[in-house]
Order: C-alpha cells, then structure tokens, then sequence
C-alpha cells in the first residue's frame, strides 16, 4: 500500500518540476499525466477509507445534504451546486455510497481565511464540514487544505 504523505510529496515534486519544464520549454505532458495519474489514485484510495467511490458526474449542495441518487426535476431548474461558492469547493471531488451522494472533498487555497463562510454554508445546507488532517490533500499538496463535506446524516455510511 502507498503511503498517503510520501505521494503527496511525490505530486508535490511532480507539480514542480513541470512548472519548472514549463518555463524552461513549454508545457510538459508526460509530467502533467502523472500528476493526474497520481491525484486519481490518491482521490480513490481516500474514497475507499470510507467506503465511497468517486462519483462519475456531480450532484448539488441539496443533493449532498438529502444523500439523494439526484436532485430530480426541481433540481434542473435551481442548481446550487459548488460553483456558486468557488472558494469554499475549489477541485472539488464527489463521491457516493450506493449510488447516493455521500461526500464533496475539496482542495482550499484559502483556508482558514473562509473557515466561517464553510461554515455558515454547513449550516445552511445540513451538511457536516470538516477539515482533513489524517490525509494529505492531493490537488496543491502543501499549497491547499483538504476539506470534507458530509450530509448531517448517516445514511452515507462515513
């Protein structure tokens, strides 16, 4: 098994020298593709401590908080999805548990300078927000913060 923290240090190297190729030369695809590689391994390996699989299309804030399979046809008319809040769900990735919504983690540049605006969004939402601190995050490691969103229920199986 892979050590979480020693692949986070890996993308993290990874991250660095493509930027540094990429000064040097232009983008280089190679390194890009194994940083992706990486971050989907790493995204799967943290779903999996929860029983969740990562979600093949993403699903609403409602259809979080309702660990709904979708928003059904209200949904389609008034999205509230994470782009109408960036900064609190930047790279974000879903999962889901039995086909249902279980979780959004997300990777925060900003973080702990919009810790209320999460919050204030937990609340609104009924959905449990927590910080990560037993798994790297796998976007930026060092340059963001993993964070969780989770329904107030427990249907999701976390």
């Amino acid at each position: 098994m892979v050590d979480e923290t020693e692949q986070a240090t890996e993308i993290r190297r990874l991250m660095d020298e493509a930027a540094t190729l990429s000064r040097a030369n232009g983008p280089s695809k190679a390194v890009g593709a194994r940083v992706s590689e990486m971050q989907k391994a790493a995204a799967q390996r943290f779903g999996q401590r929860y029983g969740w699989r990562r979600s093949r299309t993403e699903f609403s804030l409602v259809c979080l908080a309702k660990g709904a399979m979708h928003d059904g046809a209200s949904g389609y008319r008034t999205r509230t999805g994470c782009g109408d809040h960036h900064d609190e769900f930047d790279h974000p990735y879903f999962y889901r548990c039995d086909r249902r919504a279980a979780a959004i983690a997300a990777h925060l540049y900003n973080w702990p300078a919009n810790d209320a605006a999460c919050r204030h969004i937990a609340a609104e939402y009924s959905l449990n927000f927590e910080v990560v601190t037993d798994f790297p995050s796998w976007w930026n490691p060092g340059g963001t913060t993993l964070v969780l969103w989770t329904p107030a229920s427990s249907r999701t199986g976390k």
